[in-house]
């Protein structure tokens, strides 16, 4: 059987189950993605890492943080103007070391056919693809497949049901066939956080159904509808998605019901909120960029100045004890305080007065970590 959208890749996956018309302008009209600061800050990191494990597996050290202060300052200088944000992640790079086995294999590229053979990854037939991070083999039997994650994590009762992490496993039994065990490792790089998930060959029938029955879906879709949700903020194809427009255009006649009163009208009224909260970010974007090299803007007697949130940016195990033991000491769960650790000052000051006891002046001092 030949399919019209092959190879097909997590992020394919990915990006049809969240919005089908993105896909569409993505994939089958080819117009690139804009990239964000989030996309090509991941990229440096990656590739950091990737130069640093493979010195280190060259070098036959487990660790050489000389070298990668070398290759932190350099890949520092390539991230510009997000340069704090790429230090972010330098204390978790701090911590990688090349684990003491003979077998590790460092950004592998790894495809199969429809047949779930292995095959080349740029071979005509190559019905799935996919990119491994790292991984080493601790025995004949356990395969360990890391991926280095520059994201928000996944809470822990949600990882071993991870698409992502059985894809994983499902390209490592392609690389080993023989591995009985496919540990996946997630690894959390802003926060020097790993998740991992046990699976063995039994379990990976369940991902191939799980492809199978996405890409019937891909490959029989007609009508490309946009699906407004929480991956609007960063979507690169907002200026032509005709969910956006149409939310635009039903502003001008919009007449409030006095109360919402049906299941229907509460969906619909959410879906026009999503959709003009990211009409005001995107227009906010651009007057900040007009602002910031021509000043405010007066309408109607009135200047607009955009000025620059203060960030603070939680980048040492030392910043993040003292956070965390603020708010653990308010009762809130360990798992609920990751959120915090991207976010402005403001943001995580209302977080502590909200669920902690001291008063603002403590929290937004001594009690609160300094700014990095």
């Amino acid at each position: 059987m030949g399919y019209k959208h092959a190879p097909y890749s997590y992020s394919k996956f990915n990006l049809f189950e969240r919005c089908p018309f993105a896909w569409k302008l993505h994939y089958i009209e080819k117009i690139p993605e804009v990239k964000t600061p989030a996309l090509i800050i991941g990229d440096l990191v990656h590739r950091s890492i990737a130069e640093y494990m493979t010195h280190l597996k060259k070098t036959g050290c487990q660790t050489d943080l000389e070298k990668l202060s070398e290759l932190t300052r350099k890949y520092g200088r390539l991230s510009g103007q997000y340069s704090d944000e790429y230090e972010a992640y330098i204390p978790a790079m701090r911590e990688l070391t090349l684990p003491p086995v003979e077998k590790t294999a460092i950004e592998v590229d790894v495809a199969a056919d429809a047949d779930w053979r292995g095959c080349d990854f740029w071979a005509e037939d190559a019905f799935l693809r996919g990119k491994v991070d790292f991984m080493y083999q601790p025995s004949e039997e356990t395969v360990v497949i890391v991926d280095w994650k520059t994201n928000r994590y996944i809470p822990p009762e949600a990882i071993e049901r991870d698409k992502q992490t059985k894809l994983y496993a499902l390209l490592g039994s392609l690389l080993v066939p023989d591995a009985a065990e496919f540990v996946v490792e997630l690894f959390y790089l802003r926060y020097s956080y790993p998740r991992r998930a046990t699976m063995t060959r039994g379990d990976l029938e369940d991902t191939r159904e799980w492809v199978l029955e996405t890409v019937d879906k891909i490959e029989s879709e007609q009508e490309w509808p946009p699906t407004p949700g929480a991956h609007c903020d960063w979507c690169s194809y907002v200026s032509r998605c005709p969910a956006v427009k149409r939310a635009v255009e039903e502003v001008e006649d919009l007449v409030l019901p006095p109360a919402i009163e049906t299941d229907r009208q509460a969906k619909k009224l959410t879906e026009l909120y999503k959709m003009l909260g990211v009409v005001r970010d995107r227009v906010g974007q651009l007057l900040k960029t007009w602002i910031e090299a021509h000043g405010g803007v007066e309408i109607a007697g009135e200047k607009l100045d955009l000025y620059p949130v203060e960030s603070i940016q939680w980048s040492t195990p030392e910043q993040k004890g003292k956070l965390v033991t603020v708010l653990r000491q308010g009762g809130i769960a360990r798992e609920a305080i990751w959120d915090v650790f991207s976010t402005n000052k403001t943001a995580v000051t209302s977080f502590c007065l909200l669920y902690t006891s001291p008063s603002p002046r403590d929290l937004s001092t001594s009690r609160m970590p300094s700014s990095a």
